[in-house]
C-alpha cells in the first residue's frame, strides 16, 4: 500500500501544476479582454422610435374630411433643422409661405424641381412670384420626379402622387372635385426612411443647377 501512494503522488502534483497553469492563463485572458473593452469606447445605443403613417385621399370631397394641405403645413411649421422638397409642380402659396417662414427662422430649406418642368422656369409666373416674395433655395433636380416628396428634420416623409396644389387638394366646388385627378398623400414619421431619402436628395442638389 505505501508503494501505491508514493507512486501516485507525482501524478497528483503534475495535475495540480497543470490546473494552476490553466487557471493563471484563464485569468490573464479575461484580464486582457477587460482591458481591451476599457480601451475601446462602447458602441452607441441606437434608439429607434415608433413609426406612424397618416393617409389622405385627394381631392378632399368634404369640408368635414381631414385636410392633407393643413396636415402638411403643420409638419412644415414644426421643422427645426431641415426641409427638402422634390417635386414636379408646387403651386400652393401656403406651402411657399411656410417654407419662407421656416427659412427666415434659420431652417435649411431646399426645393428640387423636376428637370422636365424647369425649361422655362426663369420666365414663369411662379418664378416671378417667388422672386417678389424673396423665396430662394430652388434647384433643378438631376432626375425627373414622378412623385412629390417632402422630408422634414430627417424624421418625417410626406409623399403625394399629385402636385402640391390647392386646386388638386381642395377643389372649390363639387363639380371640380368630381373632375379632379384621384390621388393620395402619405405622411410617414419614420427616422430611418426619412434619413435615407434626405441623403439621396442631397446628392441631387448641385450648385450649378440653382434656379433661385
Amino acid at each position: 500500500m505505501p508503494n501505491n501512494i508514493s507512486s501516485s503522488l507525482p501524478i497528483k502534483i503534475l495535475w495540480q501544476a497543470v490546473l494552476f497553469v490553466g487557471l493563471v492563463a484563464g485569468a490573464w485572458g479575461v484580464g486582457q479582454m477587460l482591458a481591451v473593452n476599457k480601451r475601446q469606447p462602447a458602441a452607441p445605443v441606437q434608439v429607434v422610435g415608433k413609426s406612424s403613417i397618416q393617409f389622405f385621399r385627394i381631392p378632399r370631397l368634404s369640408t368635414t374630411a381631414p385636410s392633407a394641405m393643413e396636415a402638411i403645413n403643420a409638419k412644415i411649421s414644426s421643422a427645426q433643422h431641415q426641409i427638402i422638397v422634390a417635386a414636379r409642380q408646387m403651386a400652393a402659396t401656403s406651402l411657399y409661405a411656410n417654407l419662407k417662414e421656416r427659412e427666415t427662422a434659420g431652417v435649411s430649406v431646399v426645393t428640387l424641381f423636376s428637370p422636365d418642368a424647369t425649361a422655362d422656369f426663369a420666365a414663369s409666373r411662379s418664378a416671378a412670384w417667388l422672386r417678389q416674395n424673396k423665396i430662394t433655395g430652388f434647384y433643378k433636380d438631376i432626375l425627373p420626379s414622378t412623385s412629390h416628396v417632402i422630408v422634414i428634420d430627417n424624421r418625417t416623409v410626406i409623399v403625394s402622387d399629385v402636385p402640391f396644389s390647392q386646386r388638386f387638394y381642395e377643389p372649390v366646388d363639387e363639380a371640380s372635385a368630381k373632375g379632379a385627378a384621384l390621388g393620395f398623400v402619405y405622411i410617414i414619421d419614420d427616422a430611418v426612411l426619412a434619413h435615407g431619402i434626405a441623403a439621396d436628395l442631397k446628392t441631387r442638389t448641385l450648385q450649378q443647377n440653382k434656379l433661385l
